[in-house]
């Protein structure tokens, strides 16, 4: 005996996606889930004296930022600038020496090198 359908919606149904057609496209096929998703609400709970102390806590922050961009402009000015017109001041800069570039990079990376040395040990 063959069961008529229903019609009301049931749970299977209102969980499983149907494929809508886009007015203007036909060939653009959409589907659309009425699953129930949840709802989030959050509140504020601070209080009046709170707010005041973090507004000058964000205007400190705010002028210390503007002053780490400012630092960082001029340093990315003063280092482009030193870049772009440094061999004109300083020429030997710009001729090839293999034992001054060598020594560019392996000085530093010793020194770093015996610094974590001497603090490992002073650790110990």
């Amino acid at each position: 005996m063959a069961t008529t359908p229903s019609p009301y919606l049931s749970l299977e149904m209102l969980n499983t996606a149907l494929p809508l057609r886009h007015p203007s496209n036909p060939f653009l096929v959409k589907t659309a889930s009425f699953a129930r998703k949840p709802v989030v609400r959050a509140r504020c709970s601070r209080l009046p004296e709170s707010h005041e102390s973090d507004k000058e806590n964000g205007s400190t922050a705010l002028q210390e930022d503007l002053k780490y961009l400012v630092k960082l402009g001029a340093g990315s000015i003063a280092g482009a600038a030193a870049i772009k017109y440094g061999s004109i001041i300083f020429p030997e800069i710009t001729r090839p020496n293999l034992t001054e570039a060598l020594l560019i990079i392996s000085i530093p990376v010793l020194v770093s090198i015996m610094l974590l040395i001497r603090q490992s040990r002073a650790a110990d």
